[in-house]
């Protein structure tokens, strides 16, 4: 909430309205949305994911069935790897289910066994709620979390709209000078792809800790 959001422009950080890449904090709303279907009485915490997946399978490629408990813990076994993860232009990006059935890596461990993190767990859990509301992960979040919240400044969507990527901080990076670092754009959105405000935070962890009540405490 404070310092400069530019520096070559000398722009201010705006706490209710300066954007952030909040990286893998982006994992606690994917979780959230999930949490949500379950409440809801779509989805089960115990059940195996293949069941609710209709664009691609696991399969056989763990030793034991994976659930959405195990994606939420990163306990379902799989190895880490982010080749083909990241790219440069948002014309390079290729649907989520696309990207999980391409590149999900293989298990390494039984399912349950072990926790390991797991970017690719969040990954497919992003695609179990799309496949599980029928609706793109990022506009599922957006009618189901951030407008509920009024987080008006927060957004998965790549690349950001207009109105919002207007507002973006840019990221910097020592090469060996301080620069503009390039950006990136995510594959495995729900796990690392979202962007919001300060206050937009402040206002997901209230309604996280008030059982999804978007109010101020008194």
């Amino acid at each position: 909430g404070y310092g400069l959001a530019d520096v070559e422009q000398g722009r201010s950080v705006d706490p209710g309205e300066t954007l952030f890449a909040i990286g893998s904090v982006s994992k606690a709303i994917t979780a959230g949305a999930v949490m949500q279907l379950v409440e809801r009485g779509q989805l089960r915490l115990d059940e195996p994911v293949d069941s609710y997946l209709r664009s691609m399978q696991i399969g056989d490629r763990c030793s034991g069935a994976v659930t959405t408990a195990h994606l939420l813990t990163h306990t379902a076994g799989f190895d880490e790897r982010v080749i083909g993860a990241f790219v440069r232009s948002p014309d390079q990006l290729i649907p989520l289910g696309q990207y999980v059935a391409r590149d999900l890596p293989p298990c390494i461990r039984p399912p349950g066994q072990e926790m390991s993190y797991c970017n690719h767990c969040y990954s497919l859990a992003g695609l179990v709620v799309e496949e599980v509301s029928s609706q793109p992960f990022e506009r599922y979040i957006e009618d189901n979390l951030f407008y509920p919240l009024d987080m008006r400044h927060s957004s998965f969507r790549q690349p950001l709209p207009e109105r919002l990527d207007a507002l973006r901080a840019t990221g910097y990076i020592f090469a060996p000078d301080v620069r503009p670092a390039p950006q990136v754009y995510l594959n495995f959105f729900p796990t690392g792809g979202a962007w919001a405000s300060g206050e937009d935070m402040g206002r997901l962890m209230v309604g996280l800790l008030q059982g999804g009540g978007a109010d101020q405490p008194a």
